[in-house]
């Protein structure tokens, strides 16, 4: 069902914010159960603001709509090799993370939270080949899903390297992609109410860090024991 279906003879502004107002009514005012029963809310739901003709809509819509609390308007900006990694802050007051960044808009009038979309979707798309039981796996219930499925294999990524960066810099086939758009904002979502990842960009293990406690001399030494 469309906006223009949904809203007869409203203006794309009228028509968009309606949709903007049901989808957050739909997703936002009650419980969702997990596979073991557990009820659980959505705590943050990312809103893009990056395409021109609705920037300003969806910009009001999150300062006014009652669930402001947990809505923040964004936008991807993809980071190439030879470009700058986005770093933790640029400006007082704002909140850095995983290769995003929540501060306000060049306006200084609002919030908004911004991320680097070609370190997100490498980071994805590794999730969603990880098998199953894998405890990072994106796995979806039984059922048809052709239509996101084809929206999630709409881009690939190209590996470039450029001042001393590797990076996969992602392009698009030519469709319809807005399902695998969504996907990686809900991963960007979830990163800033503060989950972390257990593995690397790519889905690998990240090893954990020890310290060597130094002895008396100040040196720090290694014992081995050899098994029998």
């Amino acid at each position: 069902k469309t906006l223009a279906l949904a809203t007869p003879g409203a203006s794309f502004e009228a028509a968009l914010r309606a949709g903007l107002d049901e989808t957050a009514r739909l997703l936002l005012s009650h419980e969702w159960k997990r596979e073991d029963g557990v009820p659980m809310r959505i705590s943050q739901v990312l809103v893009d603001s990056n395409w021109g003709q609705s920037t300003a809509v969806v910009r009001n819509f999150c300062r006014s709509t009652p669930f402001a609390a947990q809505i923040l308007p964004s936008r991807g900006k993809g980071v190439g090799a030879s470009g700058t990694p986005m770093g933790p802050r640029k400006n007082r007051g704002d909140r850095g993370g995983l290769n995003w960044l929540v501060g306000k808009t060049a306006e200084g009038v609002q919030i908004e939270a911004t991320y680097d979309t070609n370190f997100w979707k490498t980071f994805t798309s590794a999730r969603l080949r990880l098998g199953l039981g894998d405890p990072e796996a994106i796995m979806f219930h039984a059922g048809s899903h052709e239509m996101l499925i084809e929206h999630l294999v709409a881009e690939f990524p190209v590996r470039v390297e450029a001042r001393g960066r590797s990076v996969d810099e992602w392009k698009s086939v030519a469709r319809e992609n807005h399902f695998w758009d969504c996907l990686v904002g809900a991963a960007v979502a979830a990163s800033i109410t503060g989950l972390e990842p257990a593995a690397s960009e790519g889905g690998f293990r990240k090893r954990k860090k020890v310290s060597i406690p130094a002895g008396p001399d100040g040196r720090r030494v290694i014992t081995t024991k050899r098994l029998k």
